[in-house]
Formats: structure tokens, C-alpha cells, sequence
């Protein structure tokens, strides 16, 4: 099965992305984030492995207008088990 999931973020609230269910792996080859707004904002991202936070972003940065890429290149990608989780949260103003 392949997926594709857009979404705006809630401003303020950790919002998930991928919930992977009970019985399946996901592999995760490509993560795009876009600021469309006015102002710069800053954005943190979380991958919940095991019960483990492990944040690849943490206060990072987008401009207006502008986005951050993860993957997209052959061979790299992210799996994901059963019951992780991705997650991000943008800043509220």
C-alpha cells in the first residue's frame, strides 16, 4: 500500500502525521514542510519509536515562503514499526 498525507498544522498542539497500525511497518520516503504564512515560524518534529521520542527538529526555523525536504533520494527512507508515530507542532504565533 502506498500513502500520501497532507495536512495543515494546528498551531501550538503536537499534531500526528503517521500513526502506524497494529500488524504493519511504513516506510517514509519523503517528508515535505512548507511555511505559506506571512512571517517566519519555527517547527519541531518527533518519530515515536518504541515509546522513545527521538526529535529530528527541534525549534527549526522556516522562512516565509519557504520548505524543508527529508528523503526523496533513492535508498533513503525511514521504517517505521507498528504503533510509532510522526509527529510535528509549529509555533502559535
Amino acid at each position: 500500500m502506498k500513502f500520501s498525507h497532507g495536512d495543515a498544522l494546528t498551531a501550538g498542539s503536537s499534531n500526528t502525521i503517521l500513526d502506524v497500525p497494529s500488524g504493519y511497518d511504513a516506510i517514509v520516503t519523503y517528508l515535505f514542510i512548507s511555511n505559506t504564512t506571512g512571517s517566519s515560524k519555527n517547527i519541531d518534529a518527533r518519530w515515536v519509536h518504541s515509546g522513545v521520542n527521538i526529535d529530528f527538529l527541534a525549534g527549526k526555523n522556516v522562512g516565509s515562503g519557504d520548505f524543508l525536504e527529508f528523503g526523496g533520494q533513492y535508498g533513503e527512507f525511514l521504517v517505521a514499526k507498528e504503533g510509532d508515530t510522526l509527529r510535528q507542532k509549529k509555533e502559535t504565533h
